[in-house]
């Protein structure tokens, strides 16, 4: 995988979901999330453990299989979170992009598909990988 590489994870006429690979460390990974949600935008870096991550693509694995459930994915250096879930039978997508401590910060929420969850547990598989 080359380094800096940007996923399109979702795309539609009022949200859009990227991520981009940053760099690895021993037991954690980099990654930023750009969000954008009407006429809304914004990035922020995750950093997370890999285990960590691991258990979030076997949450979101599990979710494409039986069409219920969450699965929540926290930075580890700030309180951003991106949260999917099924909410009767539509997938929802909401979060917080950029730490409360930092100058900006957004919250968003929109309405996805479900190939959302497949796409995304595959790229995260694909940064723990490296």
């Amino acid at each position: 995988m080359k380094k800096s590489w940007k996923y399109c994870i979702y795309t539609s006429k009022v949200a859009e979901l990227y991520v981009e690979y940053m760099h690895p460390s021993e037991q954690n990974l980099t990654f930023a999330i750009f969000i954008k949600s009407y006429d809304f935008s914004g990035m922020h870096n995750f950093c997370v453990r890999k285990d960590y991550l691991q258990e979030k693509i076997k949450e979101l694995r599990d979710m494409d299989k039986s069409h219920t459930g969450a699965c929540r994915i926290c930075d580890g250096d700030s309180d951003s979170f991106i949260n999917i879930e099924f909410e009767r039978h539509n997938l929802r997508v909401n979060g917080q992009i950029g730490g409360t401590h930092n100058d900006n910060y957004m919250f968003f929420s929109f309405t996805a598909d479900r190939t959302l969850l497949g796409l995304c547990a595959n790229i995260l598989r694909d940064f723990v990988a490296v």
